[in-house]
């Protein structure tokens, strides 16, 4: 049952080995690992994983769970690739390298909003239709920015522009319109030309200026010099009562006001002409002349030199 070879210091056992100590400085080969209550320690010649104790890390070989209840430290430049998900220390960065993806933080995430109807609130997590300010927090609500607003109020209807439609007579129209006429042009319902030579124009109002200062008009029913900025006509000469009456109006006011007040002017008339100046109290000074020779005067002659001689 037991054998000992002096030449090469094998032993060879039939039996079993019992000891209490023992020391061996090559490999240990077996066929199998018992545990104390005689249980194999191998499936298919490998440690079964749950013989296996590394203290805080479990693995479980039929699920292949692994679980950690300690910290996972790699060191400054480690790199975890978990296929579609890269965890790179070196650069401190996480990236996702699938085609779709999403962080998913339930109650717990970093960024919130709040929203409410004015700066002081009162907020809330869901916007409302009176919303017009939001907060944020980037610490899962701890804390919160200054409220800003991120709704605009709308602002008054404008007037309706132009159809948009860009040809070649709309940009002509607007080059010369804006930079000086050069050439003579016609668009649909403007003509420009520099100069305009043997022509008869009927029913239009002609002016004189650039609009920026004194302007000379003429229209249908007289001619006025007046200031363009505020509308108010300097002199007028002015056709009435179907050209019976010839009115030339000093210090006129504005077309069609008819209280001449402060007002100087000359009326020729079918019998004859009228010199007047009608202060602010609506009283007329002034002469008339009649066809019959008379001189109808208006007001109080003051100061009069004598002898005065009439006719």
């Amino acid at each position: 049952m037991f054998y000992l070879d002096i030449r090469n210091g094998k032993a060879y056992f039939r039996g079993n080995i019992y000891a209490e100590n023992g020391y061996f400085a090559g490999v240990v080969k077996a066929t199998d690992f018992l545990t104390q209550g005689g249980e194999s320690m191998l499936t298919g010649g490998k440690f079964n994983s749950k013989y296996l104790d590394l203290g805080k890390i479990q693995i479980d070989g039929e699920t292949g769970n692994i679980t950690m209840t300690g910290d996972i430290n790699m060191g400054g430049a480690s790199r975890i690739d978990l296929g579609s998900i890269v965890i790179d220390g070196a650069n401190r960065t996480i990236r996702f390298t699938g085609k779709a993806g999403s962080i998913l933080w339930g109650e717990s995430a970093p960024v919130k909003y709040q929203f409410g109807a004015s700066a002081a609130g009162p907020w809330h997590d869901t916007m409302e239709a009176g919303d017009k300010y939001r907060r944020d927090s980037l610490d899962g609500g701890a804390s919160w920015g200054e409220p800003y607003q991120f709704r605009g109020t709308d602002g008054r209807n404008g007037s309706p522009g132009r159809d948009g439609t860009v040809d070649y007579s709309e940009v002509n129209r607007i080059l010369k319109e804006t930079y000086g006429i050069t050439t003579t042009y016609i668009t649909e319902g403007t003509i420009g030309s520099p100069v305009i030579r043997g022509a008869e124009i009927y029913g239009c109002n002609i002016y004189a200026g650039d609009g920026q200062g004194m302007v000379a008009s003429m229209m249908g029913d007289g001619f006025y010099i007046h200031d363009a900025d505020i509308d108010t006509p300097k002199i007028a000469l002015e056709s009435m009562s179907n050209g019976n009456i010839l009115r030339l109006v000093l210090g006129a006011g504005p077309r069609g006001d008819s209280s001449m007040l402060g007002r100087g002017q000359i009326n020729k008339t079918k019998s004859g002409m009228a010199v007047v100046y009608i202060d602010d109290n609506a009283k007329p000074s002034g002469f008339e002349f009649h066809d019959d020779g008379k001189i109808v005067v208006r007001g109080d002659i003051v100061n009069l030199t004598v002898p005065a001689v009439f006719g």
